[in-house]
């Protein structure tokens, strides 16, 4: 037998010397430590036990343990050496309100030498934090729970294999910005190696409540894999800001990874004010974000994509922030852009710096359907700027109508064609700004509640000469058959060249123009009745009848009209005292014959 004790006060080289050539270069070490060994027993089983205190010392290991002088800090075990290696029954390692008790054994000729299993004590981490510096970064605070186990340290790899479980208790931390404080943090980690993993932790993110589950394999490059929720989720908890209405998602999840910079979104869904939306795709550079995405929506409320557009992540300690960059092919049930609703659309999307462009756009609308492409600056000085490229098909006139904000009614089915830019943050900057050219049918319908037409037919029936009754403005309105014109617009203001009317009735053009941010309108109308004139037609007391067709017995007449457009002053016009150039657009129109552009005096009553 070989009994003694002994007590020392190990120095650095001796403690390198301990912990191996590789280790020791890695560790520093000072201070005094008083290290006291017991050894019994003969080489068959030979009995070492023994007590380090080290609280009067100092030392570091790499960045994964820096321990200050003074700090109450003990290491005590018993061991068994002999013939095939050693082993450590029980040791216990005490650093401050740390305890880690366990057991090893060191088998040199086996091809995994080394094994041990740790376990700790529910120690508040924000207290052993300060010990440990990859973890003390992240301030953390809360209760944990640590059960290690360990195999490795062969000649063919020297690397430790870990394994085992971390149960957190109201854990919090702070981690890297622009991402608000985690708090709450409860449940259990289970860890395999350079992998960890979890059953359902719940936390708070910010303000934001969340479940997770996921895996994090490897530790240099970690690739994350994470299934969350969460009733409400602020995206400002994210990092990512709004300039101004808040950016909540509700009711949201995902399945998601993360490996390097890019992000792969397997799916995630929430609701965002009135959208509710279903994401796959991949983003790419995290700091700069470039998203390429398919957006599945039930609902999606445009004023809900402008607010996602708006959204700024921020860079904290860099002075700036960053702007999503996002192509995407988007697909919506329903939805609506500021008062049009809208069904079916498919689009495609591209947000570059605050844009928006709508590519190859398809939607039905106001029982028609939408075709075309936009762009929307959302960060243009006044407002939005909006500009399309539109092919609308038999939509219901009377709803664009109601739209515009206009008490007239027209009905029928409307069709319009054209490219329009505007900007505002409301209908009526829209219209003051309003600039292009539109094509417009309507057919089969009726006109109600348009004052220039009432006093039109107010002047017409005039001694009720024809062989009809002029429909009523006021109850029944106008019927027609179909509506055709060209729109130029500029400023808020339309004009026409060729505005024509189709009815049984008559025939009715305009030319002119409409100012939409007044209300006030200046045009010539023209009116060609399609029943035979009576014989005192010469008594009629309108200055512009123009006779034509066989016999003269077909006429036209012009008018004149000024004013506001819910009351504007009508009064007729003789051909003779409209430029030469209007008229030459009546003609055309009206199929008038050539002879009254040289020669009106003749054709014309009275003349």
């Amino acid at each position: 037998g070989y009994p003694f004790t002994m007590t020392m006060k190990p120095r650095p080289a001796e403690v390198a010397w301990l912990l191996g050539r590789d280790a020791g270069k890695k560790l520093s070490f000072g201070g005094d430590s008083t290290l006291s060994l017991q050894g019994s027993g003969t080489t068959s089983g030979y009995s070492l036990n023994g007590t380090w205190d080290l609280s009067a010392a100092s030392y570091a290991f790499r960045d994964l343990i820096a321990k200050p002088a003074g700090r109450a800090n003990r290491l005590s075990f018993q061991s068994v050496l002999n013939g095939t290696g050693t082993k450590v029954p029980s040791f216990r390692f005490d650093l401050e309100n740390l305890a880690l008790s366990g057991a090893a054994e060191y088998r040199p000729g086996d091809k995994t030498p080394l094994s041990f299993t740790v376990k700790s004590n529910e120690f508040p981490v924000q207290e052993a934090a300060p010990r440990f510096p990859r973890v003390a970064r992240y301030q953390p605070s809360g209760a944990v729970r640590l059960a290690i186990r360990g195999t490795g340290g062969g000649s063919a790899n020297g690397n430790l294999s870990l394994s085992g479980e971390a149960a957190l208790t109201g854990v919090s931390f702070r981690p890297d910005e622009p991402l608000k404080p985690v708090s709450g943090v409860t449940g259990t980690l289970a860890f395999h190696g350079d992998t960890v993993k979890t059953a359902m932790l719940t936390a708070r993110i910010g303000n934001s409540p969340v479940t997770v589950a996921g895996t994090v394999a490897g530790f240099s490059s970690p690739v994350f894999s994470l299934t969350f929720s969460s009733p409400s989720l602020d995206l400002a908890d994210l990092g990512v800001s709004s300039p101004g209405k808040q950016a909540r998602v509700q009711r949201v999840s995902g399945t998601l990874s993360l490996g390097g910079d890019t992000l792969t979104i397997k799916s995630l869904a929430g609701t965002i004010n009135r959208s509710t939306l279903r994401v796959s795709g991949t983003v790419t550079d995290l700091r700069n974000p470039r998203a390429d995405l398919t957006v599945n929506a039930s609902y999606l409320d445009m004023d809900d994509v402008a607010l996602l557009a708006a959204l700024n992540r921020d860079h904290a300690g860099k002075g700036g922030t960053s702007k999503l960059s996002l192509k995407a092919r988007v697909a919506a049930d329903a939805g609506a852009f500021h008062p049009v609703d809208f069904r079916k659309l498919r689009t495609g999307v591209h947000l570059e710096q605050d844009i928006l462009y709508l590519e190859d756009t398809e939607c039905s609308l106001l029982g028609g359907t939408f075709s075309g492409k936009g762009r929307i600056d959302f960060a243009a000085a006044g407002g939005p700027r909006y500009q399309a490229s539109l092919n609308l098909r038999k939509i219901e006139a009377d709803k664009l109508l109601h739209l515009l904000g206009t008490t007239r009614e027209l009905t029928g089915t409307l069709s319009l064609e054209g490219e329009l830019t505007a900007k505002g943050n409301s209908l009526e900057e829209v219209k003051a700004s309003s600039l292009g050219n539109l094509r417009l049918r309507c057919e089969e319908g009726s006109l109600r509640k348009f004052a220039l037409l009432s006093k039109l037919f107010s002047i017409l029936n005039v001694s009720q000469l024809f062989k009809f009754q002029l429909p009523d403005m006021v109850s029944g309105g106008m019927p027609y058959d179909s509506i055709t014109a060209t729109f130029s617009f500029k400023d808020g203001v339309v004009r026409t060249e060729d505005l024509y009317m189709d009815s049984e009735a008559m025939n009715i053009s305009m030319v002119g123009q409409f100012d939409l941010v007044k209300n006030q309108l200046d045009v010539t109308i023209g009116v060609k009745p399609l029943q035979t004139v009576d014989k005192v037609v010469s008594r009629i007391p309108i200055a512009g009848w123009i006779l034509t067709g066989k016999n003269k017995s077909l006429i036209t007449t012009y008018f004149e009209a000024k004013g506001s457009m819910d009351n504007p002053t009508v009064k007729s016009i003789t051909a003779k005292s409209m430029a030469k150039g209007v008229f030459g657009i009546f003609k055309r129109l009206f199929s008038l014959p050539a002879k009254l552009i040289t020669d009106t005096g003749e054709v014309i009553i009275n003349q």
